[in-house]
């Protein structure tokens, strides 16, 4: 999921400097529709998604 996540990064980020250099991905993607692009379920995901978020990793935007 990570590596799909840094290539989504890639493709859609916004190309505005972020605070502490993060890279804004300026695409809106659900959980199930992340989850059907590495083939996993949207349970795993979320967890994994909740995990990230909580480490400071990734954070989730408005919307």
């Amino acid at each position: 999921m990570a590596r799909h996540l840094m290539e989504l990064a890639h493709r859609h980020r916004h190309r505005q400097a972020q605070p502490g250099g993060g890279v804004a991905i300026t695409l809106r993607l659900p959980q199930h529709d992340l989850a059907v692009a590495i083939g996993a379920s949207r349970e795993p995901v979320g967890r994994d998604l909740k995990n990230l978020r909580s480490r400071g990793v990734i954070k989730k935007g408005a919307g």
